[in-house]
């Protein structure tokens, strides 16, 4: 196998990457996100039947109102995997021309 993350133009992407913990994380996407995760959680253990009825009014609310929504999106999708299935699109070689599997019998 070759090593192609060599020929990867990093930019300045990761930049902002900090090491906590032995993990590597973006700290504007990893300390809102805990921070909202570590809520909900929170509010679930301390009012269980508050956030029941809470979620489950969520739940009815987006079934309600954007049904639709999702049903439309399924569609699209499907409908775009289709197109790009029969167009020419479909025959592009992932890798470039001398493209082998990294894994197949």
């Amino acid at each position: 196998m070759t090593d192609w993350t060599r020929d990867i133009d990093r930019g300045e992407y990761g930049a902002s990457n900090r090491n906590w913990g032995g993990m590597i994380v973006n700290p504007a996407v990893f300390v809102p996100t805990a921070i909202l995760s570590l809520s909900v959680i929170l509010f679930s253990l301390i009012a269980p039947q508050a956030s029941a009825d809470l979620f489950s009014s969520m739940r009815v609310g987006a079934v309600t109102y954007f049904d639709w929504f999702f049903m439309s999106v399924g569609n699209i999708v499907l409908l775009f995997c289709i197109a790009v299935a029969i167009s020419p699109l479909g025959n592009i070689r992932l890798g470039g021309k001398g493209a082998t599997p990294d894994y197949s019998r």
